[in-house]
């Protein structure tokens, strides 16, 4: 086995195949999440069961209350991916294997490398939507994804990279994926 490091991807050369586990990190969000988080609980261990033991008028505050804790799991979920969550990518057997360590209701997707077509890196630079058009240059260099086709649809195997780190991962799988 054989361990190396580019960047902040980590590759490991196991006797089957390769693992690569690029890092996702966004301390941005995490340091934004901590706060709200720490709110969110004050609010749901001391105000929300008096407010739902108080409930008089209607299902209003029911659907407020479900609306905050549905807003609090998000964080959390949201919160823990940013800090602990990696994805995993490995390739043995004949098989792309894609799992997200550490996110809640992620399940591991699997791949026949004789079925990809057409992988590349997609610049997401600019997402544009028929409701609004995302910037995503602005506030970082990591636009990024590594894509490909599996049976008529389009997957992104890894999401925010920057170029460097985009062609390490093109690099390695490239020569596992008949093409």
């Amino acid at each position: 086995m054989n361990d190396t490091n580019n960047g902040n991807i980590k590759s490991k050369k196991t006797f089957d195949g390769v693992e690569l586990k690029p890092s996702s990190k966004n301390w941005f969000l995490v340091i934004v999440f901590t706060p709200f988080i720490l709110i969110w609980l004050f609010v749901e261990i001391f105000i929300v069961p008096s407010f739902v033991l108080n409930i008089q008028n209607g299902s209003l505050p029911l659907i407020w209350v479900c609306g905050w804790t549905g807003a609090g799991a998000f964080a959390i979920r949201m919160w823990l991916w940013h800090t602990i969550g990696q994805t995993k990518i490995v390739i043995e057997n004949g098989v792309l294997a894609i799992q997200k360590q550490n996110y809640i209701f992620s399940k591991r997707k699997q791949f026949e490398l004789n079925k990809i077509q057409n992988l590349h890196i997609q610049n997401r630079n600019i997402e544009k939507t028929p409701y609004f058009t995302r910037r995503n240059y602005l506030f970082t260099d990591k636009t990024k994804t590594i894509s490909f086709e599996y049976e008529h649809k389009t997957i992104r195997a890894v999401d925010w990279l920057n170029i460097a780190d985009a062609n390490f991962v093109i690099q390695i799988l490239k020569p596992n994926v008949i093409v």
